[in-house]
């Protein structure tokens, strides 16, 4: 089956099991199966939130090359090393924008340690690069990867990276109370997070501002808390 009626027919199983499959996301349903979260993905990335994401994703594809690996009793199907070093990369720098965490430097980490870098050749983003080439600068500086990066530009943006990690200057809850000073505070926020991501993806302002407006359009009461 195509991924579009395999992804169909997973909601439909869980809707057949009497589970509640939240459908309303153009990017994948959400349902929870004994009580574990599952997002059943219709595109691996947010491809509407710009071209090179679309781009990218196109590139996933055809990078898939599954293999079977063992997995408790039985075996699972597992993407190319390829695919996996640029899906962890550019969802963690579509994660910036949201605030980047650790969690997402070891996941990066894990995947160093176990098969170096292994970028698809058909990358030649230099801002995503840079932004590879950051991450992996701070896993060899304190999850100690060893992988050469020669690029100045990548240390500069791997400092202000970790700054952002360990010290944010702007956190996910808003520490005001009041509705202007909150206002105030998510806009700063957006326009801060904004400057830093673009460094390592080319992302539109006013389309970040426009799909934050949408999300709150939908949900009012999200606006002032």
């Amino acid at each position: 089956k195509s991924h579009e009626e395999a992804n169909a027919l997973a909601d439909r199983l869980m809707q057949e099991q009497g589970l509640e499959v939240d459908i309303e996301f153009y990017k994948h349903s959400h349902f929870f199966y004994q009580g574990v979260p599952i997002e059943n993905h219709k595109t691996f990335l947010n491809v509407k939130s710009s071209q090179t994401a679309s781009r990218i994703n196109e590139l996933l594809r055809k990078n898939m090359q599954p293999e079977p690996v063992a997995l408790a009793e039985g075996e699972i199907l597992r993407p190319s090393n390829a695919f996996n070093t640029l899906f962890l990369s550019f969802h963690a720098t579509q994660h910036y924008c949201a605030g980047l965490s650790l969690h997402h430097l070891c996941d990066w980490a894990i995947l160093l340690r176990r098969y170096g870098l292994q970028l698809p050749k058909e990358v030649k983003d230099q801002k995503l690069i840079d932004g590879i080439g950051a991450f992996t600068y701070l896993c060899n500086e304190y999850l100690g990867c060893q992988i050469p990066i020669d690029n100045p530009k990548a240390q500069a943006i791997a400092q202000e990276m970790i700054g952002e990690m360990l010290h944010p200057l702007y956190v996910n809850n808003c520490p005001h109370k009041n509705k202007v000073a909150i206002f105030i505070y998510k806009l700063r926020r957006l326009i801060h997070r904004n400057r830093l991501q673009h460094k390592i993806i080319s992302v539109s302002f006013w389309h970040e501002f426009w799909q934050s407006f949408l999300i709150h359009l939908k949900k009012p009461e999200s606006i002032f808390r």
